[in-house]
């Protein structure tokens, strides 16, 4: 590793400290969308030592970093491979680098089952600038999974992908995380609980979920929102940002044996949203466990030592938690009257520490080669993850 290049991450911010001074549109806007993505952008800082400050913005590289060859940048992705996004853009304003690109956490879009995946030319144009950017002979894509990495081997980049899992995976510095996430889980069985909410636009979840947002009530729980924006305004207590006929959808797809002045009622109780990834796992600690279509949200909570399960509709979560020993129940899988019982014995059942921590140890050793290998330097809590022996 040449130990002069300065290092950045290109990305989204993983906390908005302002969040109470800017309006949820903005700060929806700031953290691509879907609050999620603090996860793995927090993460990734945490891995480079850059906490400090915010990652570059995706369009806004300086140009006096552009032209230098004195910089490693690395961009912090997500399930952006598929045909819902075009990188077009980034390819055209990235063309021209003059250093070392790298990419973490990206990972493809699909349904269960899928062998390919449509990606549009403007992503692929995107993929192969970044990597002939690298140091030649060494892989400068992270995927997030083995389904991503055999979709990229499709298009020919399989030489530049390594299998990784997500960033979110190495937050904690706990080398037994597993362990001490099995030890949460042997003091009591839940009686608090926190849902992940799913987006009221998956009808097909809509059962599920409801059934879900039951068991808050049941168990004095949180319903964590993380998308899309007219959740976040709900979330918020700013239903009158709400359209009328979307609240109306919410309330169907969400909670239909509700009136509409108990849904918001409702709302106003269990909803919430976070804008940074520290303060969403300190909040989370005040709970038993946690479950969800959200993938992020249950890594956080695993991350913060609280046990959780991940409920799975696609195939970017399968892969996820498939790479990362993350417990997880196919939404097939869930039976009509799910209870917090069924949910509990299914995550004793599904989650191994020992598997967990081993898994995570070497993903974490895989991961500082990468890195090193690209021109960075990871920090000490990420080495940490490796004394596991």
């Amino acid at each position: 590793m040449n130990s002069s290049l300065s290092p950045y991450i290109i990305g989204l911010d993983w906390h908005l400290d302002d969040a109470g001074l800017i309006s949820v549109a903005d700060a929806c806007t700031r953290v691509g969308g879907n609050t999620g993505n603090l996860a793995f952008s927090y993460a990734v800082s945490r891995h480079l030592g850059l906490t400090r400050a915010n990652p570059t913005r995706w369009m806004t590289l300086p140009k006096e970093i552009k032209k230098s060859k004195g910089h490693a940048g690395i961009f912090a992705m997500a399930n952006v491979i598929g045909s819902h996004v075009d990188l077009c853009n980034l390819a055209n304003e990235y063309e021209d680098v003059c250093h070392n690109l790298s990419i973490v956490g990206i990972g493809a879009q699909a349904a269960i089952g899928a062998d390919s995946v449509d990606i549009p030319d403007g992503t692929l144009r995107f993929l192969n600038i970044v990597s002939k950017k690298g140091v030649q002979g060494v892989p400068n894509i992270a995927v997030r999974g083995d389904f991503t990495h055999r979709v990229l081997i499709q298009h020919g980049l399989g030489e530049h992908c390594v299998s990784l899992g997500c960033p979110s995976l190495f937050i904690s510095s706990n080398p037994r995380l597993g362990d001490a996430i099995a030890l949460n889980a042997q003091k009591k069985i839940p009686v608090t609980l926190a849902v992940c909410a799913a987006h009221y636009r998956w009808t097909h979840l809509a059962r599920i979920e409801s059934r879900l947002i039951g068991l808050v009530d049941q168990f004095n729980g949180i319903y964590i929102m993380q998308s899309p924006l007219e959740m976040l305004y709900l979330a918020s207590n700013e239903i009158e940002s709400v359209d009328n006929s979307i609240v109306e959808s919410c309330r169907i797809s969400l909670t239909p044996s509700k009136s509409h002045s108990e849904f918001i009622s409702w709302m106003r109780t269990h909803a919430v949203s976070f804008y940074s990834a520290a303060e969403w796992m300190k909040a989370i600690r005040q709970y038993q466990f946690v479950v969800g279509f959200r993938i992020h949200g249950v890594m956080l909570a695993l991350q913060a030592g609280i046990p959780g399960i991940c409920l799975v509709h696609d195939s970017r979560t399968l892969e996820l938690c498939q790479k990362m020993m993350v417990p997880y129940l196919m939404s097939e899988e869930i039976p009509e009257d799910l209870s917090l019982d069924y949910l509990w014995s299914q995550f004793v059942d599904r989650f191994n520490p020992q598997i967990f921590d081993q898994n995570r140890q070497d993903l974490s050793i895989a991961y500082i080669k990468f890195l090193e290998s690209n021109g960075f330097c990871p920090s000490d809590d990420l080495r940490r993850i490796c004394s596991l022996s």
